[in-house]
């Protein structure tokens, strides 16, 4: 689904102030090339003052210092082919994580390995599925559905997200191949056994760390769906504003690192190839006697602003393939025979 650049960036900036507040670390190596008498001001200064920040210009004036977060400009970049991200299939059968992800209002985490905007490494899991039987402390699927293959990758817990038993949540103890069928432990034993009509998936112990916000349930693994919009190139200024120079460099460079330090977060909500770049202004004279000094941060990314569209129009439903021969087969001028004639479903049972 769509998301709301402004706020991602915001959240952003707010993990930052925290982590720098929490840790103080993060000042020692920003600023190794200071004395130690400025760095210790610099930690009080994270540890005990605030910074104003601020979605536009408010109304009151602001406190400084100050971060404003304004939109410069975005573009339509490119549009999906056909228009549609993601058909019906996709989102169903294909076990692409991304609207996987959105559509069931749970996310995953990547490994912990080295981590940047152009190589991530894999998901914990491909796409909900369907529990082929269970017991009191496991439960089967079809095989070919688990795909665990990051050695960073997190403790596993698999949610029951419907059916019966939905709404558990327990951590996976061990996943087993069979020729059949693959085989999940799990523990502590389930209160609800789960059965054929049980749908889980498995995601990581930080799930509620993924996505921002409280996302909403909006769809069910039987309903039909388009996924329509495009890839926009959008570009942001954020105006740090501070009484003094030397502050207001300190603070410049501090936001630069928090979103590094948030690139993952950045990541998980849909932000693509970020980018930073800055440029220096002149002292704000709306603010004489107390002057204001200022730097911008420019950041430029890509995002897909997308609606979840409800198939309403009649649908394929199945494929009947007929295959036929000349009898005799020599005998162009036969009657045909009938070598094979099956129906191939097109969605799931």
């Amino acid at each position: 689904m769509s998301i709301s650049p402004d706020f991602i960036l915001q959240q952003v900036l707010v993990r930052g102030f925290k982590k720098f507040r929490e840790d103080s670390r993060y000042v020692d190596t920003l600023f190794h090339n200071l004395a130690q008498t400025d760095m210790d001001a610099l930690r009080k200064f994270f540890r005990e003052k605030s910074v104003d920040l601020c979605l536009n210009y408010p109304d009151e004036d602001l406190k400084l210092p100050a971060i404003v977060i304004l939109l410069k400009s975005e573009n339509e970049s490119q549009a999906f082919l056909g228009n549609l991200q993601q058909d019906e299939t996709s989102i169903r059968r294909m076990g692409n994580p991304f609207p996987a992800d959105e559509l069931e209002g749970a996310a995953t985490i990547l490994g912990r390995g080295s981590e940047s905007s152009t190589g991530i490494g894999p998901q914990t899991q491909l796409q909900p599925v369907q529990v082929t039987a269970a017991d009191a402390g496991s439960f089967r699927i079809a095989p070919g559905f688990i795909n665990l293959i990051d050695p960073f990758e997190d403790d596993v817990f698999v949610v029951v997200l419907e059916g019966t038993g939905a709404g558990q949540k327990r951590q996976v103890i061990s996943i087993t191949p069979e020729t059949h069928s693959t085989h999940i432990v799990v523990t502590p034993a389930w209160e609800t056994i789960l059965d054929t009509s049980s749908i889980i998936k498995l995601v990581s112990p930080s799930d509620l760390e993924g996505i921002t916000g409280e996302p909403s349930k909006l769809f069910t693994t039987d309903d039909a769906l388009e996924r329509r919009g495009s890839i926009y190139k959008t570009s942001y200024y954020l105006l740090v504003i501070g009484p003094n120079p030397e502050l207001t460099i300190f603070l410049y460079t501090a936001v630069k690192a928090m979103f590094i330090i948030g690139m993952d977060f950045m990541i998980k909500q849909g932000i693509m190839n970020f980018q930073m770049s800055g440029t220096d202004f002149a002292p704000r004279p709306e603010y004489i006697p107390t002057l204001a000094y200022q730097r911008a941060l420019t950041v430029e990314f890509e995002y897909s602003f997308d609606v979840i569209v409800p198939l309403d129009e009649p649908s394929a439903r199945y494929l009947r393939v007929v295959v036929s021969t000349p009898d005799p087969v020599d005998d162009p001028d036969g009657l045909d025979s009938v070598g094979l004639d099956t129906i191939i479903n097109l969605l799931p049972p």
